[in-house]
């Protein structure tokens, strides 16, 4: 990351409360606070950033601040070896890989084999709203706004995760890609679980990820056979397996009756990868429905100025491709 560091959005979010959301005042506020993100506070403050533009430098910074305070919670973010491309762009669909070999001097270059088609990435947008107390907000302390700031970024984070991985969700990359039933709970079982999934995925090694829940990467910690401890380097916050990285998330998990649960994995360099805009915005004035569903009865409603809140908002957009190949997953029952 440039100049933008992990209190940018923080800033802007504080700049945007003490002065209730008017953006230029907010924005004349923030320059005068003599940062060193100034600029980048300035841009995520004036509404629309990204993450990937390069006609604004500030604004590239202020997106690069709020993707990086999403990134211990993104898989995602988290992932090495996405196929960056821009939104809205079109991708070739092939049934088989590049082909190269050697070829004679003056003789014919191999072009893969396989019919032709294209889909184009289009954004999914991801939102979250959290609302806090007015001296909350306006706190002037850095630790109070990191913590508005992750609070945030970790619920769009976990929104974009589940629609990005989720083998339930229609629009992922897990999304009817080759999968099985364990076979077991045993050290052996699991171990042999996950080399069928490596098969399915030949590309893994470089740049693979295992995902799982938490709960069942706190289950693989405490397998042990004969010879002790069979993922001695998994724990619920993640680790390594067969050389790969563990990734947790609550998106490997499908609530329901009975909970459902899967082991995933992923090769980057098989997805393509679009990251969109960001919008932030605070309002002290709006009437929210405290509700999990956005449509509910206004008369669970809530004016933010009676009760002396302010609620903070944050959009993020992202779109993605998987090829064949990018992901298997197996169900488990732990």
């Amino acid at each position: 990351m440039t100049s933008a560091n992990k209190f940018t959005i923080a800033r802007a979010l504080h700049c945007l409360a003490v002065t209730k959301g008017e953006r230029m005042t907010a924005e004349a506020y923030a320059q005068a606070q003599g940062w060193i993100d100034s600029r980048a506070v300035v841009a995520a403050i004036k509404g629309a950033i990204t993450a990937n533009s390069s006609a604004d430098f500030a604004a590239r910074e202020a997106g690069e601040a709020f993707v990086g305070a999403m990134r211990p919670f993104s898989i995602p973010g988290q992932l090495e070896g996405l196929v960056r491309v821009a939104m809205h762009t079109r991708v070739f669909e092939v049934s088989t890989r590049i082909a190269a070999e050697q070829v004679l001097e003056g003789g014919a270059i191999p072009v893969l084999r396989g019919s032709w088609g294209t889909t184009t990435i289009t954004p999914k947008k991801f939102a979250g709203i959290t609302v806090k107390t007015a001296e909350l907000v306006r706190a002037t302390s850095p630790a109070a706004q990191a913590a508005i700031q992750d609070e945030l970024a970790e619920a769009v984070a976990e929104a974009e995760n589940a629609a990005f991985v989720s083998p339930w969700n229609a629009a992922s990359v897990l999304y009817g890609a080759p999968s099985f039933a364990s076979t077991g709970i045993t050290g052996a079982h699991i171990g042999a679980d996950m080399r069928r999934a490596l098969d399915f995925v030949p590309r893994a090694h470089r740049g693979g990820a295992w995902l799982m829940h938490p709960l069942t990467a706190a289950f693989l910690s405490g397998v042990r056979d004969s010879g002790g401890a069979c993922f001695p380097n998994v724990s619920v916050k993640g680790g390594e397996a067969m050389g790969l990285p563990v990734l947790v998330t609550e998106a490997m998990e499908d609530v329901g009756s009975p909970i459902a649960r899967a082991i995933g994995l992923l090769s980057p360099t098989e997805i393509e990868w679009a990251e969109g805009e960001i919008e932030l915005d605070v309002s002290s004035e709006a009437t929210l429905v405290m509700d999990d569903d956005a449509g509910a009865s206004a008369a669970n409603s809530t004016s933010l100025f009676q009760a002396d809140a302010v609620a903070v908002r944050a959009i993020k957009t992202a779109g993605w491709h998987a090829r064949s190949g990018a992901g298997a997953y197996f169900t488990v029952g732990f």
